[in-house]
């Protein structure tokens, strides 16, 4: 019965699924038109658009219909004809628009990337013009001699906005450069153009393996492993199902991961922090799970229960952020909507499964818990082993989804989510310092080319400025575009930034400049202008700055980190900004420093102090912890020593700048780091009886490296004005590590308190041992305990950490745990 009810489920599932699809998907065949009918139409894969048309082979003409909607509310739609390429310059285009409740219907050559969009004749002739609305949608008709005799022909269709009467260049990202295709008018074929993005096809490559891998077979796998195991038939079955299902979701998943990292690294314009910091952090985790495998227990090992745990809480914030970045990707991908749509119903009919399925598990449970006469607590393998999984599995489902509210709604501006009232822009490039963003349209027949430039000055009521410089790279010589807040009102000059000391009077440049104004939103002021070119090319050398004012002057900007960045070189023509060739050279030594210490003192460190502290709880893992904890520090070390020795070479380059509490912290970090090498070749056996001092020497060094480590990297951060980004990221960082580290403590606890409740022999000690034992065979207990083998070295830290952290709440917590970790382990009792 419960089989059959399941299965009539699942039918009504699909099929209501199915109806709700289809009656959802329009397409070209739904369409019809008054008193015209048409032999074939083709739904074209992007900006909504169908062609319906008539072929006469005869005299090689067709009759055509276009239908789409418009891309904003008001705008424009059009479709051409390529004859002598397969992109839009070249193309013999029709193009439509609502003028007063009627549609206009004009016909223009698109001769460049900046056409005029005025009526004219093509190459190719064309009768019958006419348009109509239907909805939003506007449909254009017409007849047209075919220009070769071919019936293969490559087509290109757009849609834009509209500024008053005139039409507004069309996006230049998304569906918009999507928008080509070869079209065979005998056999109805569509197919894409051979002169495609490659890029463009890169990014689908990426979204499609990312979306299958960890969007799809990930939560499949995730599926099989869960209620599959509840048959006993099914083992182990399931487990080589699981395994096969996640190791192909993997492997295809570092694919995906890979081309994108790729895609990253060739668009140094474009930045997708949020999406690209979610698929490192789903291939470290993807990883991890990885290597989990090699270190799973047996079933009815006593710690399996604890590596499930693990296992399923990764698993489960691995699905979670899979689907959030899988959103995260299409909509930077701007695919058509029948993608998403499509993921939807994917992600509808797995959930629609696992209700069914959970359902299912739970009666199964039940009833073989009604049929059992012993009453027992449930372990990692029994019929109930799914509790403690699932509590955690929702707690950080909690988490994940409240992390990702706070990371989406602090997520930074980029240039693609801004508009301006009345004006659009073909391209745009956020600028990677100074929370400064570009956007441009260039005309290359006349070398002119309008911008806007968006800027928050660095302090409130500040300046900002954008220049190009004509002779040189760096600020003197440029000629600069300077904006500021005075009155309520964005007054705009120009000057010729001439010395390390400009005057910022108004005056004109070396190239003409029009169209001058501004206009603030919220704390950002953006200017704009219509520039001349002062060359031939169309790559040219950028610098922006930002300071603040000094009674309705322009006073200096800072002379140290963002502010000495703000240099690139940006053709107009292909959008590419880069570094230019006369950049900093200390800066990149200044990044390499930071990114060496961040990794070694500030990740590495702390990972292989979690490893050591909880992998030696259990003794299937000696003595593989000790060796993944040394591999861990020894390359922590080695690349530590590597940043602080490029950070003592800067020190002594720069006579002027003093860092002093920077530099004595890692002067520190590297003799307390080398003690512990040096430490190592002291290392007493486990069993001898020294060892306790030794440990409590090793831990105490290794946590004080830890917790000067992480105060060292946010003073770096802060010396080097780092933009915001990589604060947050090393924030969350340490927030993962803090996490695990919360959720391996509680296990540990766990252990120690259940080995304490299987000693059956209780002792009692004094501050001397009234047995005679005294506080000498109590420290060789505790040393000899497995379970309580970290009590001197955690408090040790305790001390240390509230020696940084005073505060009388810190200290009490501090005193606390102190005494907690000394009398409630094994044998030893005592009254806090």
């Amino acid at each position: 019965m419960a089989h059959s009810a399941t299965y009539r489920s699942l039918l009504l599932l699909c099929v209501v699924g199915s109806l709700i699809c289809a009656s959802s998907a329009q397409t070209c065949r739904s369409q019809n038109f008054a008193n015209k009918n048409f032999q074939t139409c083709v739904d074209l894969p992007v900006l909504n658009a169908f062609l319906h048309w008539t072929y006469f082979p005869s005299n090689a003409t067709v009759d055509i219909a276009y239908r789409a909607t418009p891309s904003v509310t008001g705008g424009w739609v059009a479709w051409a004809i390529n004859p002598t390429g397969t992109r839009m310059v070249g193309s013999q285009a029709i193009v439509g628009y609502l003028a007063s409740g009627t549609v206009n219907v004009i016909t223009t050559s698109v001769d460049s990337f900046t056409p005029s969009m005025q009526n004219g004749s093509l190459s190719f002739p064309v009768s019958n013009l006419a348009g109509e609305s239907s909805g939003n949608d506007i449909i254009l008709f017409a007849t047209l001699s075919l220009p070769s005799n071919s019936s293969t022909l490559n087509q290109v269709w757009q849609s834009g906005p509209m500024s008053g009467t005139t039409h507004s260049p069309h996006s230049t990202s998304g569906a918009n450069v999507q928008s080509m295709r070869t079209l065979d008018f005998l056999s109805g074929q569509s197919t894409s153009t051979g002169g495609g993005d490659s890029k463009t096809r890169r990014k689908n490559v990426h979204g499609i393996l990312n979306a299958v891998s960890w969007g799809i077979l990930m939560p499949t796998g995730a599926i099989i492993a869960r209620y599959m195991r509840v048959f006993k038939s099914a083992d182990p079955a399931w487990f080589y199902l699981h395994v096969t299902c996640q190791f192909s979701a993997y492997v295809v998943g570092v694919a995906g991961w890979g081309t994108g990292m790729k895609l990253g690294s060739e668009s140094p314009g474009v930045q997708q922090s949020f999406h690209r910091s979610i698929g490192i952090t789903l291939f470290c985790l993807g990883t991890l799970q990885v290597f989990a495998l090699f270190l799973r227990p047996q079933k009815d090992h006593k710690y399996r229960i604890y590596w499930n745990v693990y296992h399923h809480s990764v698993g489960y914030a691995a699905i979670i952020l899979s689907i959030i970045n899988v959103f995260k990707g299409l909509d930077i991908l701007q695919p058509e909507k029948k993608w998403k749509h499509a993921y939807i119903g994917i992600l509808i009919a797995l959930g629609a499964i696992v209700v069914v399925l959970e359902t299912f598990t739970w009666i199964v449970v039940l009833r073989r818990r009604s049929r059992s006469s012993d009453k027992s607590h449930h372990g990692a393998n029994g019929t109930n082993g799914y509790v403690l999984d699932e509590i955690i599995a929702l707690s950080l489902l909690l988490l994940c989804v409240v992390g990702s509210l706070i990371c989406s709604s602090s997520a930074q501006t980029t240039c693609n989510s801004q508009n301006f009232a009345n004006r659009v822009f073909r391209a745009c490039v956020d600028l990677p310092v100074l929370n400064a963003f570009l956007h441009w349209n260039y005309f290359p027949g006349n070398r002119t080319i309008d911008i806007a430039y968006r800027a928050t000055p660095s302090v409130a009521g500040g300046w900002v400025a954008w220049a190009i410089n004509p002779t040189g790279t760096r600020m003197v010589g440029s000629q600069a575009i300077v904006g500021y807040l005075a009155s309520g009102t964005v007054n705009v000059i120009t000057t010729s930034v001439d010395s390390l000391g400009p005057s910022m009077q108004n005056g004109s440049l070396s190239f003409p400049v029009s169209n001058l104004a501004g206009e603030s939103s919220g704390n950002d002021i953006i200017l704009f202008a219509t520039l001349t070119l002062p060359s031939n090319s169309s790559t040219l050398n950028q610098v922006w700055q930002s300071g603040p004012m000094s009674g309705g002057t322009p006073s200096i900007h800072s002379t140290t980190g963002q502010n000495v960045q703000s240099m690139r070189t940006l053709d107009v023509l292909s959008g590419q900004s880069t570094s230019t060739g006369g950049g900093d050279s200390k800066t990149r030594r200044k990044n390499v420093h930071g990114v060496l210490n961040a990794v070694s003192w500030g990740i590495l460190m702390p990972i292989g102090i979690i490893i050591a502290r909880y992998m030696r709880m259990f003794p299937s893992a000696d003595p593989a912890w000790f060796y993944l904890h040394v591999t861990c520090q020894a390359s922590a070390y080695i690349l530590g020593v590597a940043g602080w020795g490029t950070g003592m070479k800067l020190g002594s380059e720069s006579p002027g700048i003093q860092q002093t509490v920077h530099r004595n912290i890692g002067i520190t970090l590297f003799c307390l780091g080398t003690l512990q090498v040096f430490a190592l070749f002291l290392r007493p056996k486990k069993d001898h009886k020294y060892r306790i001092y030794w440990n409590f020497y090793h831990h105490s060094v290794g946590y004080t490296i830890i917790v000067l480590s992480i105060i060292n990297i946010f003073k770096g951060l802060n010396i080097l004005s780092a933009e915001n980004k990589w604060k947050h990221t090393y924030i969350g960082i340490l927030i993962a590590l803090g996490a695990i580290a919360v959720v391996l403590e509680i296990i540990t606890w766990i252990v120690v308190l259940r080995r304490r409740s299987r000693n059956s022999e209780k002792s009692h000690h004094g501050a001397n041992g009234t047995n005679g034992y005294g506080v000498r065979s109590a420290i060789r207990y505790f040393s000899a305990t497995p379970s309580s083998q970290y009590v001197m070295p955690e408090a040790t830290f305790v001390i240390l950490l509230g020696s940084f952290i005073i505060s009388p709440w810190n200290v009490f917590i501090s005193m606390k745990a102190f005494s907690i970790k000394h009398c409630g382990f094994d044998t030893v009792d005592c009254t806090v």
